[in-house]
């Protein structure tokens, strides 16, 4: 049985078009529940509307702390775009992780240097937080973090 990796690229005209659509389903979603809010419990529009955008973005959050973290460009060299993974120093690749998701470890940018020892002596690693990729935003392994979801829902459209 053979392994296969699904690497998923997303480009930034795509994430427009996803925050968009999703923005207008939650508007809508949020239309029904301040009406449901009003008729079942005979309260006013605006502790109604309350109410519901307190709901809607808990359930936001909910949403985006399940979905795994995206990385987006912060810059482009030559026709590569410069990918951030982000403070966070778990997300951080070795050269040979950006390269599994199609992207070169951007040299200039932050890195971290560890070392580790086993049978041959001392050992150095090298975590790259940029990665030069074909696509201006590249979906990471990790999940968004609590903060992570809220940021996100927060500057949603």
């Amino acid at each position: 049985m053979h392994a296969y990796s699904r690497i998923i690229v997303l480009s930034p005209a795509f994430l427009v078009l996803t925050f968009s659509d999703y923005a207008k389903g939650e508007e809508g979603r949020l239309k029904t529940c301040i009406v449901n809010l009003q008729k079942e419990l005979g309260v006013s529009a605006d502790t109604a509307y309350a109410e519901c955008s307190r709901r809607t973005f808990a359930d936001c959050i909910k949403e985006m702390a399940g979905k795994k973290y995206v990385a987006l460009a912060v810059g482009q060299k030559d026709i590569r775009y410069i990918v951030d993974a982000g403070n966070d120093y778990t997300r951080w690749m070795e050269g040979s992780g950006w390269r599994a998701k199609g992207c070169e470890p951007h040299g200039e940018g932050p890195r971290r240097d560890s070392t580790y020892e086993n049978a041959w002596g001392t050992q150095k690693r090298t975590f790259f937080r940029q990665g030069a990729c074909p696509s201006g935003s590249l979906e990471l392994d990790q999940v968004n973090s609590l903060q992570e979801a809220e940021v996100l829902c927060k500057s949603k459209p």
